[in-house]
Order: C-alpha cells, then sequence, then structure tokens
C-alpha cells in the first residue's frame, strides 16, 4: 500500500508537470519548527487552478499530530499512529473521499487498533509480518496452491532449478510477495462483496454507521464465536487419528482448534473461509477473512463462515469419499439428499418444491445449499422454530449436534423428540465405547492420554 501510494503521487505531480503549459511553482503549506509529515499519510490533488491538500504532521518535540486540511490546522488530541497506517489498516488515501470526520475518526482507530495474535486473530498488517517472520505459512491462491506446491510446481516446469527451488522455499520475503500479489487481491475484492464496482479505496459512501459501530475488533469476534459455540459446540473440531501401538488402542478423536481470522483493509459486506487447514495437516488452524470495518450483521456472516468450515473440513476428512453415498458423512448424507429429494418418500410435496427453488437460488451448488440450511438451523431451529424439513434436519443433528443447553431447551418440542432421542443413544454408545478404553488403561496400569479423556469430555458436553 505505502508502495502504491508513493507511485500515486508521483503519477498526479508527473500528470500535472506533463498537462501544464507554464508550470509554477507554489507555496501550499509552511510547517512550523519541529514539524514533520508523517510518513504516507499525505495525499496532494493537484488542478490547473485548483489545489487541494490533506495531510498529518506530527512535532517532533511534543508528539502532538494535527491535520492539514487544504490550509487548515486541525489538532489531534493524540499522538503519532504507529507500525500500521492508515492506509494499511483500511485503505485509507484521501480525507475528501472517507469524508473529513471519518478521516479523524479513523485516526482515533488507528492508533490502538490491532489483532489477539494469541486468540488467531490478526489484521493484515500484522499478517504480513507474521509470514515475514516464518510463524505462518502463505495462503493458497485461487487455484488451491499454497506456497510449496507453487514452488515445486515451477521446478516441476522447468522455470527454476534446484537450487533455486531451495532458496525460494527458505526466502520470506518471497513468501510475503506471494500472499500479496496472489492472495490478496482476490480476497479484498471478496470481502469487499460488489466485485464488480470493488473499490480499493475509502469511500464515504460505503460507510453507513459510525467507524465504532462498524469496526470489527478482537473482542467482537471473540464474543460471536462464543455464541456460535454455545450452540454448534464442535463447529471447530479437527478429526484425527489418535494411535497407541502398545496398547494396541486406534481411535478417531476430535480436537478443537479455532481457524485464525485476517481483517482485511476494506469496508465490505462479506466474510470468506479461505483455507480450512494450513498446508496438508488436519492439525492447523484454517483461515477465516472478514473485512475490518464490516456493514452488514457480524454474526451472520460468522455462521456462514463456519457452516463453510464444516463442509470443507468433512471434504478433506473423507478424501475422496466426500460424495459416496455408501460412506455416511455430513457431505455424503447431504449430496444424496439434494440429489434425490425427488423420490424421499420422507418428504411432502410442498417440502419438495420449496428444495427445488432452494436449488435454483443456489444454482445447483450443494455447498451453496447446506450453508443456507445450517443457518437457519443455527438462528432459527435452535430457539426452537421449526424451519426445515424433516430429512435436513436430521442430517443436520446428527453431524452438527447442539450443545447439552440447547438440547435441554427442546425438550417436549414435538419437531425435535426424535432427533433429541437418536443423538442421545448415540451419545451413549461413544461413551460406553470410550469408558471400555479408559478401563483398558486403568487395567494396565497407564495414565490416560489427554486425547481421550478431552473425548469424553467432549461427549458428556
Amino acid at each position: 500500500m505505502r508502495t502504491f501510494l508513493s507511485i500515486l503521487i508521483l503519477s498526479v505531480f508527473l500528470s500535472v508537470n506533463i498537462a501544464a503549459q507554464n508550470p509554477t511553482r507554489k507555496v501550499l503549506c509552511t510547517l512550523a519548527p519541529n514539524e514533520v509529515i508523517m510518513y504516507d499519510e499525505h495525499l496532494i490533488q493537484c488542478k490547473l487552478d485548483e489545489y487541494r491538500f490533506a495531510f498529518v504532521v506530527t512535532d517532533t518535540l511534543t508528539q502532538k499530530s494535527t491535520l492539514i486540511f487544504n490550509g487548515k490546522r486541525i489538532p489531534l488530541p493524540w499522538s503519532r499512529v504507529t507500525e500500521s497506517s492508515m492506509a494499511d489498516f483500511i485503505g485509507y488515501i484521501d480525507p475528501t473521499l472517507c469524508g473529513i470526520d471519518n478521516a479523524v475518526e479513523l485516526y482515533k482507530i488507528t492508533e490502538n487498533y490491532h489483532g489477539l495474535k494469541e486468540e488467531g486473530i490478526y489484521t493484515f498488517y500484522e499478517w504480513i509480518q507474521e509470514i515475514y517472520h516464518g510463524r505462518k505459512q502463505p495462503s493458497r491462491n485461487e487455484f488451491e496452491q499454497d506456497y510449496v506446491a507453487y514452488i515445486r510446481n515451477l521446478k516441476r516446469e522447468r522455470k527454476i532449478d534446484k537450487e533455486t527451488e531451495t532458496r525460494m522455499l527458505d526466502d520470506n520475503m518471497g513468501k510475503v510477495m506471494y500472499e500479496l500479489q496472489n492472495v490478496f487481491p482476490q480476497v479484498n475484492k471478496v470481502t469487499f462483496g460488489r466485485i464488480f464496482s470493488y473499490c480499493p479505496i475509502l469511500m464515504e459512501e460505503n460507510i453507513l454507521k459510525s467507524f465504532e459501530a462498524l469496526l470489527v475488533t478482537p473482542r467482537r469476534i471473540l464474543d460471536t464465536f462464543d455464541r456460535i459455540l454455545s450452540i454448534d459446540y464442535s463447529a471447530f473440531y479437527h478429526e484425527i487419528l489418535f494411535e497407541d501401538t502398545k496398547a494396541n488402542i486406534k481411535e478417531s478423536v476430535q480436537i478443537d482448534i479455532r481457524p485464525d481470522v485476517i481483517l482485511m483493509p476494506n469496508a465490505g459486506t462479506k466474510g470468506i473461509l479461505w483455507q480450512e487447514i494450513e498446508g496438508m495437516y488436519r492439525t492447523t488452524p484454517g483461515r477465516m477473512m472478514i473485512s475490518a470495518i464490516h456493514t452488514e450483521n457480524i454474526e451472520k456472516t460468522f455462521v456462514r463462515m463456519t457452516g463453510e468450515f464444516r463442509w470443507e473440513m468433512c471434504k478433506r476428512t473423507m478424501g475422496a469419499r466426500w460424495n459416496d453415498f455408501a460412506s455416511h458423512s455430513l457431505t455424503s448424507d447431504y449430496c444424496s439428499y439434494a440429489q434425490f429429494f425427488n423420490k424421499n418418500r420422507d418428504l411432502s410435496f410442498d417440502a419438495k418444491e420449496k428444495v427445488k427453488e432452494l436449488l435454483k437460488r443456489c444454482k445447483n451448488n450443494y455447498k451453496e445449499m447446506f450453508v443456507r440450511d445450517y443457518i437457519v438451523f443455527i438462528q432459527n431451529e435452535s430457539t426452537g422454530s421449526s424451519r426445515h424439513n424433516k430429512v435436513v434436519r436430521g442430517i443436520l443433528f446428527r453431524y452438527c449436534p447442539f450443545s447439552k443447553e440447547i438440547c435441554q431447551n427442546l425438550q417436549g418440542n414435538g419437531a425435535f423428540m426424535d432427533y433429541l432421542d437418536k443423538y442421545r443413544i448415540r451419545k451413549s454408545q461413544h461413551l460406553h465405547h470410550l469408558n471400555q478404553v479408559l478401563l483398558k488403561y486403568q487395567n494396565m496400569g497407564k495414565p490416560v492420554p489427554e486425547e481421550i479423556s478431552s473425548q469424553k469430555d467432549l461427549f458428556e458436553r
């Protein structure tokens, strides 16, 4: 962004010099003693008969900042913004574009705005830093290639030699450039929400409320996750294989790994699950991208991304069998339902017509169809409001079970009685099996592995 802004300013000056037949020099503003222009926080727009300019200056002695707007000085009650500039944070370019009041409020926010790394929440500026320091790997590109696969593909196509491949795999700056060139433009456009009218510059027309109401903070994200998990408690569990060769035990266990959340520098309406895991290992967190200034309902956006995660994680776990009707899973059962709903005797004529209409709206995309059903399941069905047909409710209840508190609230609701009974039976079977495993460890005089004990706690919840 800094490079872009510098090029923009240079191109403005060049265009003015070329266009003007008799170029003249004019003093627009004189800085006070000890004042310096903040790095990359200035923009000058020049015409033959008009000069407009805006920038922020900082007194190097007092560290007080002042916004200069067309020659008018506006004192700012905070010190110099450090680390992340307004342009890096939200796509700020010109106060006349985003509005002078919004520009002032944005500076207040930027001073203290940051992610929460220990909870996996990053601004995009912080995310780039994590990649540069080797703590995170670049994201997949739009062709589902991560950085390693991209480099190895170049080697396979003989565009680079072995020595270059080794050097590029350890080149952190190369990884940063890969993220900026292959991921950032696409994700920023998607999260903006209007692909065909996409504009990376912060515009006043896109700011519908105050920044305070629209700003996506780590606290808002964590609270949203807590609300979702209070309903779908196992939403972010990754299924892995636990193996103890000495005890002759193999168990499929689930571990809770929340996805990383990356705040994109724009004012947009969308969020997207960019990838469900990092690399090839299922024990790594996924990646959710969302606008830093989010103009839509943030909870619904995260519920949508959670539904996308459910679908993609199941595909990852099942591999080639993800849509094999003989192998029961979330994706295979739902694909079977969506593909053969006309022959399903458990669906009434009206229910079939609704499924047909939903398929049409989703353009026969089963994943999109599932995500919409998942949103209704979390936001409506969890409150006892019956919105789904019995087939969809059964699939979701089996693979996305409600928490104990929600199940207790649904007791006595006729639409859910059969599913609650079946869920209790499955839970009892799992707990019985786990108790047998625990007993085996006790008889051997060995400590119970954390993976097994946590699995029991999961089913008890």
